[in-house]
């Protein structure tokens, strides 16, 4: 499911980074892309039955300038499990 959902977001970007995480003992997947106009970042887990999808982004001229603040944000994600 973590590859079939990372594969879609992939779809006519460039992967910047892409690797297995977990969050707990629940499997996830950490990926940034890169479009012409934005980057975006993305962690995907399967919790139980569910498929949850954290997403931060912005425009590409900024890309390098948020990115502290978009994985402080990701980073802060922990499920009520």
């Amino acid at each position: 499911m973590l590859n079939a959902m990372a594969t879609g977001y992939k779809t006519d970007a460039k992967v910047i980074e892409e690797k297995d995480i977990t969050i707990g003992k629940y499997p996830g997947k950490s990926l940034i892309v890169e479009t012409p106009k934005h980057r975006k970042l993305f962690r995907l887990y399967v919790i139980g039955d569910k498929l949850i999808i954290n997403n931060c982004g912005g425009p590409f001229d900024r890309a390098d300038a948020d990115a502290p603040t978009a994985k402080r944000v990701l980073d802060s994600f922990k499920p009520a499990i």
